[in-house]
């Protein structure tokens, strides 16, 4: 007989065993802490087992066709721009001229613009690809945001608000004028309009089931991958 004392106790509660195999609770369709390690934290315990894909507000859907206007305008902008800069320049040069009381002025800036054509045309074009770029991917981003990408949403928030200091371009009306500054004046405007709808709460809530609905996805991905 062994001297070894016994330390065994009643009624103690023996640990769990992982058997490896899911246990689905029943009627929940949710599947239990312990039976996927690390799964649960990774893409949640209280996803349904059916899920529809989110609609995309009203609000939103607004938001991202003023972003598409506030784009269209603004490469119209810059293309005024260049077609009509020599135009501008002038009236510029003789409304600054005016108020200066400088009578020769306009010749300078006629011979510096004589003396540096390439160094413009070179440094238009320059812009004029950057601006088109730039605008591209604010298209793109309100793509993204419809989509549900909230990332997306805040890009096109701080975007909006740059281009609604435009605005105060009007005090400039008051020193020179030219007709194509209105066509930056109404994108500057209608970025002023999609801030006004990017946050509504109808937005807010597409964002939030949005997110769900993907991590409802990538666990439906996750579950099909399993043997």
């Amino acid at each position: 007989m062994s001297d070894q004392p016994n330390y065994t106790y009643p009624n103690q509660p023996q640990p769990p065993q992982y058997t490896g195999q899911y246990q689905q609770a029943p009627h929940t369709g949710q599947y239990q802490q312990g039976s996927a390690p690390g799964y649960a934290q990774a893409y949640g315990q209280q996803l349904p087992e059916h899920m529809e894909k989110p609609l995309v507000p009203k609000a939103l859907k607004t938001a991202a066709l003023l972003v598409y206007c506030m784009v269209g305008l603004s490469i119209i902008s810059e293309l005024l721009g260049v077609f009509f800069y020599q135009e501008i320049q002038a009236q510029a040069a003789d409304r600054f001229a005016s108020l200066l009381g400088v009578t020769d002025f306009q010749n300078g800036v006629a011979s510096q613009d004589a003396f540096e054509t390439q160094v413009q045309t070179v440094g238009t074009v320059i812009g004029l690809s950057f601006s088109l770029l730039i605008n591209g991917a604010v298209a793109f981003m309100a793509y993204l945001m419809v989509k549900g990408h909230n990332w997306a949403r805040i890009v096109l928030t701080i975007h909006a608000a740059l281009t609604a200091t435009g605005v105060f371009g009007v005090i400039l009306w008051f020193v020179f004028f030219h007709w194509s500054m209105l066509v930056s004046f109404l994108a500057a405007v209608l970025a002023i309009a999609a801030l006004c709808f990017f946050w509504q709460r109808p937005a807010n809530e597409y964002m939030q089931r949005s997110r769900i609905y993907k991590q409802w996805v990538q666990q439906q991905s996750y579950l099909a991958s399993r043997p």
